[in-house]
């Protein structure tokens, strides 16, 4: 006891000289400062007190201070230096030392948003000279533990960077000011201003992107993402987007949540989301993080861009091809926002469009025209509460009739008309919910639709000289899905170093796969008028997932699982894990790999025979197995901001169960379970991706080099086949050159090896109770391989500024080299009966003028 009284009196006698060292320490006084800095504000106190201050750091300078107390020095300066990182400690009778707390270590936390606008940014890469940083995700939020008191910069392409030291509640707000003048963007060297790679997946930054003039001519962003390495747009016959191997229905879309089944307009043409109308887009090449669940190729998820909190703006694009419309403003001024979008295309209007398509494919009417509105409506409840309504509604109109009449020893007469009408509609709203720096929630609750209606008319008449034939063929089919879906999730933190994620989902869908008409007349006598459905199939699909993720210094690590149920006449359950992990080697170079298991339980079966694509999605049953695919992937990338960003991946792909068509053809009169042939399939490639800016040039390069095939055992004896989508080489290139802030030139080039479709071996008329019958033999699958597409695309953007308004004039050249790049196939027989390909291409040489205004 007497020890522990000796020790007390000794650190209390040490403690008292400690604080007779700055006895001013202890002086009481008011210090009112308004928007002054650190120096100003410590003159002051030296005025007041005597206290002398010694500090080196400059940065003191640039703090702006606001404060009326009335405390201690002690106080005073405690509350001022500890949230800016700083500390002070007495190192005379009335000296002071101020200095850089790089030990002490605290939450830093908050939302980033435009200054303007006080909508959130998303990808705000937050980071300090020590090396600790993070991005801020869709809401605009940031979170860093065990942050070291520094000195912390925000920097967002287009904006000017900020600077400030640690805050300390969820609730404080960092407004970035846009930086309108043209230069260089600043990049740390963490990852590319314009795509940011990582957790096995990639987000595109639009506003960046936007900067880049709109290369082919067709604004929307599944075609923009076509040109990166593994994602292919086909373009042509089944237009649409593959990846690594996979159909083009293997493709999880989403807008804001919701499943989009239809991602583009005239089949692969146009995108089906302008992006405008959107404020990110990040998507995963097989290795998915688990709530993607659903799709076995890839996810697309984009983000609605939110309105304006402060005032209305605008922009309108009007050009010969389509008209956009894009509006967000206000409700109630930094609570309620609104943004809309519409667009309509008028390919349906002018001559000069369609009747270009028609000369060239010897087409009597060609007529064609798409649409999509979108809504976003966000009401902020709390600080840190929102609740988000997102509709979207689009689709496509067309028909195309063709006529031929052939006189030699043979007369025929051959016409051939197709009509068709697709239609994608869903609602999402969510709720969201930040209950502390590193805990948040949202609920989701939605429904989406697709429709698809198809009728084709094909009429045959050959005249000889002691027979005639008559033939005539009515086709008209139905297919449509509609999905219920209701959500719940949550993310927090595991340290500063980790994150987790978990949810529950569950998606009521009803299918109506096949109702059909089908009529066949032959020689004036009604062989067939028969109505064909197979009726509604509801499924039930649950999904339960949990993530995390772990980020050290070089290495991160991302590992999860789903565990999906999905029940028709059957139940199935499938656990499905995925692992990516990422190593950095050096400042400049990182080695990345990861393994995935997905299952798929829709199906929109290929339709790869002649005509326009019909698309019918499909549950998995008792006779349809569900597609389960298996991806191992490993990579390099290297990025050097005053050098190059490369990025170089290699994958293999098995599946098991893939589908088809039995010979690639619709079967309406069967049973559709009975007209589905399934399979293995096995994919691998080689992906390459090269980035550089040159100061005012701005160019990427992606090459991919990959093979892809399927077996069927009731197929050319079980041997493997190409997969209709196989595409061995995959180039494109896009460049763009800033001549001065006014003027911007882009360039684009894609080319690509042809995909295969099936025709039958041969087609002959023969007869059959003395009356001539049209016959077709199929042999192989995928027995014909399409020409290779090419294109070449030009574009100029002349942007006009002023005070009111932000204006851009483009003259742009679609298909600058007038390749007749095939859009589907269709046949014919010529006078002596024998079987011809046409093959239908869209869109010469088409040079049109855009513009675009934003107020």
């Amino acid at each position: 006891m007497r020890r522990i009284l000796v020790i007390c009196l000794i650190i209390t006698s040490f403690l008292s000289e400690l604080q007779a060292q700055c006895p001013g320490l202890d002086q009481r006084l008011r210090m009112q400062c308004e928007a002054c800095s650190g120096v100003e504000f410590l003159d002051k106190v030296t005025s007041k007190t005597n206290i002398t201050f010694s500090y080196s750091n400059t940065d003191l300078a640039e703090w702006k201070i606001q404060m009326n107390e009335r405390s201690s020095v002690r106080r005073i300066l405690t509350k001022l230096l500890k949230n800016r990182g700083y500390t002070f400690e007495c190192i005379g009778s009335d000296q002071v030392l101020i200095y850089r707390n790089t030990t002490e270590k605290r939450e830093f936390s908050g939302f980033v948003v435009d200054e303007a606008s006080l909508t959130p940014l998303e990808n705000v890469l937050v980071y300090n000279a020590l090396g600790q940083h993070t991005y801020t995700n869709s809401d605009g939020f940031f979170y860093l533990k065990e942050a070291e008191l520094d000195t912390f910069y925000f920097s967002y392409p287009g904006y000017l960077e900020f600077a400030t030291g640690l805050l300390e509640s969820v609730s404080n707000v960092i407004r970035l000011k846009e930086e309108n003048t043209l230069g260089e963007i600043k990049v740390v060297g963490l990852d590319s201003a314009l795509f940011r790679s990582g957790r096995g997946g990639w987000l595109v930054n639009l506003d960046r992107w936007r900067n880049y003039p709109s290369l082919n001519g067709m604004p929307g962003i599944t075609h923009k993402i076509s040109s990166l390495p593994g994602m292919q747009s086909t373009v042509d016959v089944n237009g649409g987007i593959v990846v690594r191997g996979g159909g083009k229905n293997e493709n999880l879309v989403l807008l804001d949540g919701m499943e989009i089944y239809n991602p583009t307009h005239m089949f692969g043409i146009f995108g089906s989301i302008s992006d405008r109308s959107l404020s990110s887009v990040s998507f995963f090449k097989g290795n998915a993080p688990g709530h993607y669940a659903g799709r076995v190729s890839s996810v697309i998820d984009m983000r609605s861009k939110i309105g304006d909190f402060k005032k209305w703006h605008g922009s309108l694009d009007v050009n010969p091809i389509f008209g956009e419309l894009f509006l967000n403003g206000p409700i109630k001024k930094e609570k309620t926002s609104i943004a809309l979008s519409f667009r309509r295309s008028f390919t349906d209007m002018f001559p000069v469009f369609y009747q270009q398509i028609q000369d060239q494919n010897s087409i009597d009417r060609f007529r064609y025209y798409f649409y999509d509105t979108k809504l976003h409506l966000t009401h902020r409840s709390s600080k840190n509460g929102a609740l988000h309504l997102s509709a979207y509604s689009g689709g496509d109109v067309g028909y195309i009739n063709q006529r031929d009449k052939l006189v030699q020893e043979l007369t025929k007469t051959e016409a051939n008309k197709d009509r068709f009408i697709q239609a994608n509609n869903s609602v999402m709203l969510t709720w969201k919910k930040r209950w502390s720096s590193s805990f948040g929630t949202a609920l989701d609750l939605g429904l989406t639709n697709y429709r698809f209606d198809y009728v084709n008319r094909y009429d045959l008449r050959l005249i000889g000289d002691t027979f005639s034939y008559d033939r005539g063929t009515t086709l008209g089919h139905k297919s449509e899905i509609l999905d219920y879906v209701a959500g719940v999730n949550a993310t927090g933190q595991l340290g500063n170093k980790g994150k987790w994620d978990v949810g529950l989902r569950s998606t009521y869908r009803q299918f109506d796969p096949n109702t059909s008409n089908y009529s066949i007349q032959e020689q004036g006598v009604a062989l067939s008028d028969t109505a064909y459905g197979d009726g509604q199939t509801d499924a039930l699909d649950l999904l339960a997932y949990a993530e995390n993720s772990w980020e050290w210094d070089k290495f991160l690590l991302r590992y999860g699982a789903s565990v999906v149920s999905f029940r028709t006449d059957t139940t199935f359950l499938s656990f499905q894990p995925s692992v990516f992990a990422s190593y950095q080697l050096s400042r400049d170079l990182r080695v990345n790999g990861g393994w995935s298991q997905n299952v798929q339980y829709t199906h929109a079966v290929p339709n790869n025979t002649f005509g326009i694509p019909i698309n019918v999605w499909l549950p998995s049953t008792k006779a349809v197995r569900p597609l389960i695919s298996g991806q191992f992937e490993v990579g390099v990338h290297y990025f050097n901001e005053d050098v190059i960003d490369l990025q170089v991946d290699a994958y293999r792909r098995t599946m098991q169960n893939a589908v088809n068509y039995r010979f690639g053809v619709f079967d309406l009169i069967s049973e559709w379970e009975d007209a589905i042939l399934q399979g293995k399939g096995r994919s691998i490639g080689l992906e390459v991706m090269l980035r550089k800016d040159l100061g005012k040039l701005s160019a990427w390069v992606k090459y991919v080099l990959s093979k892809s095939e399927r077996q069927y055992d009731e197929v050319n004896n079980g041997d493997w086949i190409p997969f209709q989508y196989d595409r061995r080489h995959d180039f494109a290139t896009v460049w763009k050159y800033d001549v001065n802030p006014r003027w911007v030139i882009g360039l684009t080039c894609i080319y690509s090896s042809g995909h295969y479709i099936t025709i039958p071996d041969e087609q002959y008329l023969i007869e059959i109770n003395e009356q001539p019958r049209l016959i077709s033999q199929f042999g192989s699958l995928n027995n014909l391989r399409i020409p290779d597409y090419m294109r070449f695309d030009f574009a100029v953007d002349h942007k006009i500024n002023s005070k009111k308004f932000r204006s851009t004039l483009s003259f742009k050249v679609y298909n600058a080299l007038n390749r007749q790049n095939v859009f589907y196939v269709s046949s014919s027989l010529n006078a002596n009966g024998s079987f011809n390909i046409d093959p239908i291409s869209l869109f010469p040489l088409l040079p049109t003028v855009n513009y675009a205004i934003q107020f």
